[in-house]
């Protein structure tokens, strides 16, 4: 099951949205028919060539912003349950057709589909600028360009003599993200890049040259990175605020880290699956939550360690209450931990994506949608049913109407009521 999910987009680029070939070019295999000629009527007139219109280019940074328009205005539906029945199976059907256009390289096409898309749905509600720390508000004007003001904090930092290297990883990838013309096919820089940005980095590299320790816990939605080796590995990390005015959390978090799926990157499960509904989740159940970029994991049980040593390091986190989540690739990504790292974790959930696993696996659901075409639930099926027989306690739940992407919301609360935790919410509100 794991080949068959890491050769997903692959089978769905030779299936989907391809071009046709063009016809072979070679030596003429019948007789040449000369063209017939006749008596000259004057000059030959060459037909006008007209010239070429270039195709509106298609970035990165133009899809995720479609997407993102239609996740939004789809997500109160898809949270509440309002939307259901055949209209949320064709929704389903259509953002999944879109998706293997995606994986087909037919990019084109997938912008016109989004742009029509969006023009039907109701325009989504504002987003909640207290959680939405990748939107904040904008810092006072600069005359100084981005760059001229990371080459500050870089030439004081080159002057002093800072212990606490870990930090110094993490400020220095931060300032990375610094550039006055971000790229639109690198989402780092094209959500992050920013004056708002520059503020908050000056400000950091001012506490950790004072001798403290500026990531650690951090309230609020933080992209970073975690030291392993001699790399640098991409997160996004979101701590909900503390229950009433307490300046830190009373008890050591429960943490939640979710994988994305191909195509993706640290940012998906924060910017879409439901508006970044797993903040949401993380405010209403108080845990910890870190996003990272999956493939740096795929196969990578000591990456997995450096990932816990960072985030234990830099927050409180209860670890007997460690749970894993993914979808698509991450799904197969945890599956592979619950192999490799099985007494790192408590529990896992797998939303459409999941390779066997065996008797020594900590407690997975796998969640399917039963419309998906990319990762069909009789593959799953097979799976669980394989990781039973070696022993696993492992639990299958197909979700009606659902197909591949848009189930999220659903089944990241599927998985959250699975792990055991319980809402804080109210608890918050009447502190």
């Amino acid at each position: 099951m794991l080949r068959v999910i890491a050769l997903a987009a692959l089978a769905a680029a030779q299936a989907f949205g391809q071009a046709p070939a063009a016809p072979v070019q070679g030596p003429v295999q019948g007789p040449v028919q000369e063209p017939v000629r006749g008596p000259v009527q004057g000059p030959v007139q060459e037909p006008v060539q007209e010239p070429l219109a270039r195709p509106e280019p298609v970035t990165r940074q133009a899809l995720a912003e479609l997407v993102q328009q239609v996740d939004a205005r789809l997500a109160a539906a898809l949270i509440s349950g309002s939307l259901e029945g055949e209209a949320l199976a064709a929704a389903n059907r259509r953002f999944d057709s879109i998706s293997l256009r995606f994986f087909g390289g037919d990019l084109g096409a997938v912008r016109d589909e989004l742009r029509a898309w969006v023009t039907t749905l109701e325009p989504a509600p504002a987003r909640d600028a207290a959680r939405d720390a990748s939107r904040p508000e904008a810092a006072p004007a600069e005359s100084r360009s981005l760059a001229d003001l990371r080459g500050e904090v870089e030439a004081q930092l080159a002057h002093a003599t800072i212990e606490d290297t870990g930090s110094l990883r993490v400020l220095q990838s931060r300032l990375a993200l610094l550039v006055d013309a971000p790229s639109p096919e690198r989402s780092r820089e094209f959500l992050w890049s920013s004056p708002a940005l520059a503020e908050a980095v000056r400000g950091e590299a001012q506490r950790l040259l004072a001798g403290e320790r500026p990531y650690a816990n951090v309230v609020g939605d933080l992209w970073r990175t975690v030291p392993h080796g001699r790399r640098d590995l991409a997160v996004r990390v979101y701590q909900p605020a503390p229950r009433g005015s307490a300046p830190v959390h009373a008890a050591p978090l429960p943490l939640v880290v979710a994988f994305h799926g191909a195509g993706g990157d640290e940012n998906f499960l924060f910017e879409l699956a439901g508006d970044g509904y797993l903040k949401r989740l993380a405010d209403e159940y108080g845990f910890l939550v870190v996003c990272p970029f999956t493939p740096d994991y795929t196969f990578g049980g000591p990456a997995f360690d450096s990932l816990l040593a960072a985030l234990s390091a830099d927050y409180s986190i209860d670890p007997a209450r460690v749970f894993l989540l993914g979808h698509s690739m991450g799904g197969a990504t945890v599956s592979n931990l619950c192999r490799l790292r099985p007494r790192s974790f408590a529990r896992a959930a797998c939303v459409a994506g999941f390779g066997k696993v065996g008797a020594g696996s900590p407690p997975v659901l796998v969640v399917s949608g039963a419309l998906d075409p990319i990762v069909p639930t009789r593959g799953l099926a097979r799976s669980v049913e394989a990781s039973r027989a070696a022993g696993a306690d492992v639990r299958l739940e197909v979700l009606e109407h659902q197909g591949h992407t848009l189930l999220l919301p659903v089944a990241m609360r599927r998985a959250i009521a699975d792990f055991g935790l319980q809402a804080v919410a109210a608890a918050k509100s009447g502190s």
